[in-house]
């Protein structure tokens, strides 16, 4: 996979734009080999999170008809959908690392 740098300053002061985020590059232009590695590694955690957003976004899109007010759907169970997606919206901000997400489990609906 292609990784970019969308922008980045070099050692010199100058900004770069869509670096290729390999080592030998980055090595190349001036980093150390440690400093490359973690800009590859915010590069990758940064793709992490978006993927992760992505799925978490579909799987509220996937109970917006659940909550309709027309929808017949008990008070108890209308509420623990609610709890849920609630759950799911509260993930980027209440987990630190892209690899520890636990997802929520959707409550079931007969």
């Amino acid at each position: 996979m292609n990784r970019v740098i969308e922008t980045l300053i070099d050692k010199r002061g100058h900004e770069l734009v869509n670096v290729s985020a390999e080592l030998t590059v980055l090595v190349e232009i001036g980093f150390s080999e440690d400093e490359a590695v973690v800009l590859i590694n915010n590069v990758i955690s940064v793709e992490k999170w978006l993927e992760i957003r992505i799925k978490r976004d579909k799987l509220i899109r996937d109970t917006d008809y659940l909550v309709q007010p027309d929808y017949p759907l008990s008070n108890s169970l209308k509420s623990e959908i609610i709890v849920y997606r609630q759950a799911l919206r509260d993930i980027p901000q209440s987990v630190g690392d892209p690899d520890d997400v636990v997802w929520p489990q959707k409550p079931a609906i007969s």
